[in-house]
């Protein structure tokens, strides 16, 4: 790929992620999904989530957009919410090493140390069993 690529995908990301964007992704999950993860790194969290909320009235079965919504309601410090996103995204594909750790992060936040280091294991477990597939 020329460098005028990637030029590219930076403008569209930084005019994506400004506040008052008026960029609609359609129609596509994956792309509501793209869309909160630019909200979100620019720390418009209430926004990503909304993208969320659309990419899953599309597709309810998206373990992506229940894990990056159960991110940006960790930043929020929603963190029982965040546990239920969680919770979500691991019932769609409980490989999803991404989504025991941050559930983890959410329990400790809690204070539920034992759940949280059960999460913490099957994360690293997940990711382990992921590397023998490569």
């Amino acid at each position: 790929m020329s460098g005028s690529s990637g030029n590219w995908f930076g403008k569209l990301f930084k005019k994506a992620s400004q506040p008052g964007s008026k960029y609609v992704p359609g129609n596509d999950a994956g792309a509501w999904i793209n869309h909160g993860v630019s909200l979100h790194l620019g720390g418009r969290e209430k926004e990503a989530i909304r993208c969320y909320d659309n990419a899953l009235e599309l597709d309810p079965r998206h373990p992506l957009a229940w894990h990056n919504k159960g991110i940006s309601l960790n930043s929020l410090g929603r963190y029982e919410e965040a546990i239920h996103c969680f919770d979500k995204a691991l019932e769609l594909d409980p490989t999803l090493d991404a989504a025991w750790e941050k559930k983890g992060d959410s329990l400790e936040r809690l204070g539920r140390q034992e759940e949280a280091a059960y999460c913490h294991k099957k994360a690293l477990l997940m990711e382990a069993q992921s590397h023998q597939n490569d």
